[in-house]
């Protein structure tokens, strides 16, 4: 059976970047073009988990290669091409309307709330607003449908939401970067922080 993660692994051995960057970055590539295909179904609680994640590189400026492992998983999802991908700075209310958005990739049409959320440095790419980390938590989860009521347009309807976010920061800022409410309200819960301290190896 080919198992992708280690066939990444194997082919970036050369890379720079911590072996643990690498391997989030192979599953940020597969849960993003996995998308809703395959989930976990809770009939009980009417239901599904799905395999996206919320993954965060950790660790200091240029010191650790975060750059390296984000930008072979954007090539990556680009290239396979069956997925919405969110890149650079935007508000919360921006994403979701990209979500609901129709995006053509050249003859594939994409009308469905799938995508990888992706940027190299978390503090600079979402505009922060008090509701940005709440809202963050509900997109986390698969919704069938999802609606947002917005003051000053028409409400946006996201169909089949599945949000896979990948992003960097340096570690001095984490401590300015989460507040309580995002602590104890859930989005440092949802999301996975892999922190490293040095690169992996020097290329000569």
């Amino acid at each position: 059976m080919f198992n992708f993660t280690k066939y990444f692994l194997d082919i970036t051995d050369i890379v720079e970047s911590p072996t643990s960057y690498l391997e989030w970055a192979s599953y940020v590539v597969l849960s993003s073009v996995l998308r809703s295909n395959i989930y976990y179904d809770f009939p009980s609680r009417g239901t599904k988990v799905c395999p996206n994640i919320f993954v965060l590189l950790v660790g200091d400026s240029g010191g650790t290669r975060k750059s390296t492992p984000l930008k072979l998983a954007n090539k990556l999802v680009k290239a396979i091409s069956n997925t919405k991908l969110v890149e650079g700075r935007a508000s919360i209310q921006g994403i979701i309307k990209e979500l609901g958005s129709v995006t053509r990739l050249g003859e594939l049409i994409l009308k469905d709330g799938a995508a990888l959320v992706y940027s190299e440095e978390f503090s600079a790419s979402l505009v922060r607003d008090k509701e940005t980390t709440g809202i963050l938590c509900d997109l986390y989860d698969y919704h069938e449908e999802y609606k947002y009521l917005l003051k000053t347009e028409d409400p946006l309807k996201v169909t089949n939401l599945c949000m896979t976010l990948f992003s960097a920061t340096n570690a001095a800022f984490l401590d300015s970067l989460f507040t309580k409410e995002d602590l104890f309200g859930g989005f440092v819960g949802r999301t996975f922080f892999i922190i490293e301290e040095r690169a992996r190896k020097k290329n000569l």
